[in-house]
């Protein structure tokens, strides 16, 4: 009721009372039992819990070890951001100043920042349970649910900050009902936040699609059930007006660190990253930072000794070891950083070997000029720096962004190669747009048709390029011989070299699209018709054969009514990738409009021509493009036309016209044949 003869009725009042205790001196209490007041006289001061103190600072340290390994690691994706997070926010609440007694403005703090890290960790670990072992489809399809765990979380904490407040401030909260009653609220309130997480796990881990993925799940789930048990049993003893039993406070340090640790091992087993090469790199740049700290402080001393000595009774003296100690301090940053880069190079020289290779890659890519090359050459030099079995690029086309195959490592024979065409709108595409890091396909089974693709073809990381907020290409990374996995190590350079191929890769593009069509890699309607232009005109003057052909994909409208249009534009690059593997170097081709292209045939009789292509015709209905619904076969219909019909020479429009009628002529004809100058 009182101390010292000072009212007290909240926690804060009796901590501004307890200002003026003195240990070892008596203070004067009045405390109400059973309708009665005593009056007691009480000696502040008692032995200090050593053995609670030490369990709370095992706790602390482990959780700042996690952080500290997850921030070295190198990888920084979505749930390694959260668990360091969480590991953190928890590692300050441990060491938050909670029963100071006589320290009023201290306990107020404390009070605040514990509500303000429980809110955020409520928020942390139900968006953290919602990523692992991968993101859940019920996330992407609604964007308010993540925000929706930290409102959530954030609405709870300011709550019981507000509850926790003394004076009006807290007393306002229980005003329109009963203090049980909001008690009973809250309690409720705070249940969701273990049941949920703890729901969340047990769901990935009974239905997840891939067996790792449960595994993983469930070691969560394990880690997680004594924190869930004992924040069950705090609250129905306090709900049922029993109190926090005794023990709470020596097992809860140890339960909360159960769950972060559990979450560090499930992330490991998916190689978050090379537990053992982070230990070893900390350790020695401990050894090699605290090496330089007695160098730099010994250097000090006895520069400074040897400053004194010298200076003898010179004023200025002071300002001697100043400058000194100034200089000594702007060597040691530079000192430290090259002794870092030797221990790389020293003791991790095929990670240092690695980089620069792919250091060199990204500045020499430029120099091949077209996109293709360029594409053709990365492919090339990552599957043989990596050892992948395959290793293909897709670029975004146009204004769509269906990412399309621009290159690939593997033979086009070779029938295991990845699809040639992917949505952007596909959830696993989403999710590297919005991570912005390297992912696994397969981590993906039973949300993504795109991912399933993937992994069914060998594709074992999936590494986005992006520039501008803009994903414009992925690099898919086939699985190694022997299923050898890659490190994290590897898997950072790789998403190193994404970021600077980006902009060289998005430059080229941008160039090249005035001239290329982005979907089948052939000329556009305009250049190729410049091109036909220049071809005309030598024909004209050096009296040399020209033949050009129309050909066009018979059937296309049924195709894309039936297949869907992602399957049509695949079918067009496939028509367009076997003209551009069959015909010679010094043809031309390119996409005419639709699914007609222009074929460009220099130095060719009308008579050969027709031959050639009645060849091609044949060849391309060999080709076969693998969709969902099963295999399709395509035929096309090709009109023919030479140089030697034209009553003007260099008269484009007739040699086009001329191509044009003898193409529908062998679409009247019955389709997939060659109509030319009998």
């Amino acid at each position: 009721m009182s101390v010292e003869g000072r009212a007290v009725r909240t926690d804060f009042e009796y901590d501004r009372a307890a200002e003026s205790f003195r240990r070892g001196q008596a203070a004067s209490f009045v405390v109400e039992r059973d309708d009665r007041q005593w009056e007691l006289d009480v000696v502040p001061g008692a032995p200090f819990e050593w053995g609670a103190w030490a369990l709370n600072a095992i706790a602390c340290l482990v959780h700042l070890a996690l952080a500290a390994l997850v921030l070295l690691s190198g990888h920084w994706d979505r749930p390694a951001q959260l668990l360091a997070i969480l590991a953190g926010a928890i590692a300050i609440e441990l060491v938050l100043p909670f029963e100071t007694v006589g320290l009023p403005v201290a306990d107020l703090v404390a009070t605040a920042a514990y509500w303000v890290l429980t809110g955020l960790q409520y928020g942390v670990e139900l968006h953290l349970a919602s990523r692992i072992p991968g993101p859940r489809r019920f996330v992407y399809d609604r964007p308010w649910v993540v925000p929706g765990f930290y409102a959530v979380g954030g609405t709870y904490g300011a709550l019981m900050l507000a509850r926790s407040m003394p004076g009006p401030l807290g007393e306002t909260l229980i005003r329109w009902t009963s203090p049980t009653a909001v008690s009973a609220l809250l309690e409720a309130w705070y249940l969701l936040w273990p049941l949920g997480v703890a729901a969340l796990f047990g769901f990935a881990a009974w239905r997840w699609p891939e067996r790792l993925g449960r595994q993983q799940a469930l070691l969560v789930f394990v880690g997680l059930l004594p924190w869930v048990v004992l924040t069950l049993a705090i609250d129905l003893a306090e709900l049922f007006g029993g109190g926090m039993p005794s023990w709470v406070e020596v097992v809860q340090p140890l339960c909360l660190a159960i769950y972060p640790i559990s979450l560090f091992i499930a992330l490991y087993r998916y190689h978050l990253f090379d537990f053992e090469l982070v230990v070893r790199r900390s350790l020695l740049y401990s050894a090699l930072t605290s090496s330089l700290f007695l160098v730099f402080y010994a250097a000090l001393g006895i520069g400074g000794a040897l400053t004194s000595r010298a200076a003898g009774a010179f004023d200025g003296s002071v300002w001697v070891l100043a400058g000194a100690t100034l200089v000594l301090g702007l060597l040691f940053a530079p000192l430290r950083d090259r002794l870092q880069r030797l221990i790389g190079r020293r003791f991790f020289p095929e990670r240092a070997a690695l980089r620069e290779r792919l250091s060199t890659l990204a500045r020499e890519l430029p120099r091949h000029g077209q996109l293709r090359e360029i594409g053709q050459v990365l492919v090339d030099e990552v599957r043989g720096m990596f050892g992948a079995q395959r290793v293909a690029l897709l670029l975004g086309e146009g204004r769509s962004g269906v990412l399309v195959r621009r290159a690939t490592s593997i033979g086009s024979g070779d029938q295991g190669r990845p699809n040639l065409l992917l949505s952007p709108d596909d959830p696993f595409l989403a999710g590297l747009k919005a991570a912005g890091v390297p992912d696994r396909p397969r981590g993906w089974k039973g949300r993504s048709t795109a991912a399933e693709q993937l992994a069914a073809t060998g594709i074992e990381l999936a590494v986005p390029i992006c520039t501008d907020d803009r994903l414009i290409g992925v690099l898919l990374v086939g699985r190694r011989p022997g299923d050898v996995a890659y490190r994290s190590e590897e898997i950072d350079l790789l998403d190193l070299l994404s970021h600077h191929v980006a902009t060289v890769l998005d430059n080229v593009a941008l160039f090249e699209s005035a001239t290329t069509d982005s979907l089948t890699g052939l000329l556009r309607r305009e250049a190729i018709l410049e091109d036909l232009d220049r071809e005309l005109e030598r024909a004209r003057r050096y009296r040399r054969p020209l033949s050009i052909a129309l050909a066009d994909i018979d059937h296309f409208k049924g195709i894309n009514d039936t297949y869907g249009h992602l399957v049509g534009d695949l079918a067009l690059q496939q028509v367009a990738g076997f003209f551009t593997g069959t015909l010679r170097s010094t043809d031309l081709a390119g996409r005419f409009g639709g699914e007609e292209f222009l074929l460009i045939l220099p130095e060719t009789p009308g008579e050969n021509a027709v031959g050639v292509m009645d060849k091609l015709r044949v060849a391309l209905g060999d080709l076969v493009v693998e969709t969902g619904r099963g295999s399709l076969s395509m035929t096309v219909s090709i009109g023919v036309a030479s140089v030697d019909e034209l009553s003007s020479p260099g008269d484009a429009d007739q040699l086009l016209a001329i191509a044009d009628r003898r193409l529908y002529e062998a679409k009247n004809g019955g389709r997939n044949r060659v109509a030319g100058l009998a």
